[in-house]
């Protein structure tokens, strides 16, 4: 069996959810919030008037898939805490692509609790948080960048 930490994350450029295999135990003890996606795939932002939650990781695993079975749209599930200073946290775009795709057999699993074969991971899951400078622009640099394109209008 592989190791999980040795597993490499989704390349959302190659990642195809329904044909991989994704190691979902780090998700497993969180709290989650559950809402349409918007903007960019890596970046926290969704619809705020479809937040729903909150949920254990099944109850995320369920709206993530049905949302997707149903309307089509992606999901975010965002991580939530108790405590203020932990960061704004979610799930990857490769992790929400493979539940979408495996939500079914995720609840099998819950009704299963334990009993369920043992699977050759290809790939881990993984958490993004908005102090990952790669994954979430500068606001600063955003707002520059705003400002230099108005300038350049005038």
């Amino acid at each position: 069996m592989n190791n999980p930490q040795d597993l490499p994350h989704g390349d959302p450029e190659t990642f195809i959810g329904a044909h991989e295999e994704v190691d979902l135990s780090l998700l497993k003890d969180k709290t989650f919030m559950v809402a349409q996606a918007s903007g960019d795939p890596k970046g926290p932002k969704y619809v705020c008037s479809t937040i729903r939650g909150p949920y254990n990781f099944y109850g995320m695993a369920e709206e993530v898939g049905l949302m997707w079975e149903n309307f089509q749209v992606h999901a975010k599930a965002i991580m939530v805490s108790e405590n203020r200073a932990d960061p704004i946290s979610w799930v990857d775009e490769c992790s929400i692509d493979f539940i979408e795709a495996n939500f079914g057999n995720i609840m099998m699993e819950e009704i299963l609790m334990g009993d369920v074969p043992e699977v050759e991971y290809t790939h881990q899951a993984r958490i993004i948080s908005e102090n990952d400078e790669d994954v979430v622009p500068d606001r600063e640099r955003e707002m520059d960048k705003v400002v230099d394109e108005e300038e350049d209008d005038s």
